[in-house]
């Protein structure tokens, strides 16, 4: 579930630019967080940091960096943000 009061409207942004930043370039940039955001967004497990190659790992990563990142990352894959 998404907590909408969580949802960061600068991190949306963020996010997005993030993800398609990454799908030009064939893989993530940015901090270790900003990897994994990109990553799961993509739906990329493989894009996922060295440090964090399962998915468990890296949404708890995320997750341990504020809930604001957890639910704005939820947020955007619910997106069309491809577009």
């Amino acid at each position: 579930m998404i907590d909408p009061n969580k949802v960061s409207a600068p991190h949306v942004r963020n996010f997005i630019r993030l993800a398609r930043l990454a799908e030009q370039e064939g893989h993530t940039i940015g901090s270790t967080s900003e990897q994994i955001v990109a990553a799961l967004i993509s739906g990329r497990s493989d894009w996922l940091p060295s440090s964090y190659p399962q998915p468990l790992h890296a949404i708890k990563r995320l997750h341990a960096g504020g809930a604001d990142w957890w639910h704005t990352a939820l947020y955007v894959h619910g997106l069309s943000w491809r577009e």
